[in-house]
């Protein structure tokens, strides 16, 4: 679960775990942050927010270079990199060594973590990881653009995680937060076990091998759809009027007495 690289990057350490894609190689949030000299709470709690960044971040229980022990570190994908540092408005910071550090961000950062994992080799010797990392690009690339012409094809071997509540009968009501907590368990095992994932090219829906999923929800995430279930429906807390027979002459008992 480790893997983790270090890269330098003016002055700064960014930390990343290498995937076989841009969109599987994870990017450690906070050091990105703080070498921008940026808050780290309040741009956490952007991406968290995020309607877009939030589906894709990844929680992951790592121990960071430097430290002494392990902790929950947020992690983007690669390819969402730049889609955070776009939301970074340098005009807004005052402070001009901050406002230049943050443009040099913008402008360097996603592409020296690109070249450290995917870039090419120099001369006529090829890095076979990079050779495989490349053609695994390139797989991604062809199904999206595939999926892209026939949305139908991705419907024959992969699912979102709304189909998979809709087959494991997921009652409608409040169901974003058992989405994004079903979406995010699922992303951190395929990670995990090197399964590739998808995303759909127009809505950016995380989209995983149909197999993978149901097997998941029939492990794991059915016992979540009953809790969901039972919430939403209050777990049966009903009250029922009292149906005991009563003798006609027996007195109403919201009669007071005299």
């Amino acid at each position: 679960m480790q893997n983790l690289v270090s890269i330098d990057f003016h002055g700064a350490t960014l930390i990343a775990r290498h995937g076989n894609t841009p969109a599987t190689t994870l990017v450690a949030m906070k050091p990105v942050v703080e070498g921008m000299h940026l808050n780290w709470d309040t741009q956490r709690r952007k991406i968290v927010e995020h309607p877009i960044l939030g589906t894709c971040a990844v929680n992951l229980t790592v121990q960071l270079p430097g430290d002494i022990q392990h902790r929950e570190v947020v992690f983007l994908p690669l390819n969402r990199l730049n889609f955070w540092l776009a939301t970074i408005q340098p005009n807004k910071v005052p402070a001009p060594e901050t406002r230049a550090r943050i443009i040099r961000y913008q402008e360097e950062c996603a592409d020296v973590l690109f070249a450290h994992f995917f870039g090419q080799a120099t001369g006529i010797a090829v890095d076979i990881q990079d050779l495989a990392a490349a053609v695994a690009g390139l797989r991604q690339e062809v199904a999206e653009l595939r999926t892209a012409y026939d949305p139908r094809i991705a419907v024959l071997d992969f699912i979102s995680v709304r189909e998979l509540l809709d087959q494991a009968k997921a009652l409608p009501k409040g169901r974003n937060g058992l989405n994004r907590r079903i979406g995010n368990a699922l992303r951190r095992l395929a990670l995990k076990d090197g399964v590739s994932l998808r995303q759909c090219p127009r809505t950016g829906t995380w989209l995983f091998p149909a197999e993978f999923g149901r097997g998941w929800m029939r492990t794991h995430g059915a016992a979540l759809v009953r809790q969901h279930n039972g919430a939403a429906i209050g777990q049966g807390v009903l009250r029922f009027p009292d149906r005991r027979a009563r003798s006609p002459d027996a007195p109403d008992s919201a009669t007071p007495s005299a």
